[in-house]
């Protein structure tokens, strides 16, 4: 049986210090033609399968 794997992504709200200095390093190290959007962090990329987690993050 062939599973589908989900893609979940959470980004985190900053507080304003914290953002103000994500949007600097952002500013001075990312490319600027692609530099669009504000500073954010990405805490998940893929959760574990239902399988692992016993359907925790279905129940959220």
């Amino acid at each position: 049986m062939q599973t589908e794997k989900k893609t979940l992504i959470l980004t985190l709200r900053l507080d304003e210090e914290s953002q103000a200095f994500f949007d600097e390093m952002r500013k001075r190290h990312f490319p600027q033609e692609r530099n669009f959007l504000k500073a954010h962090l990405t805490l998940f990329h893929q959760l574990p399968s239902d399988l692992v987690t016993g359907g925790y993050f279905r129940r959220l």
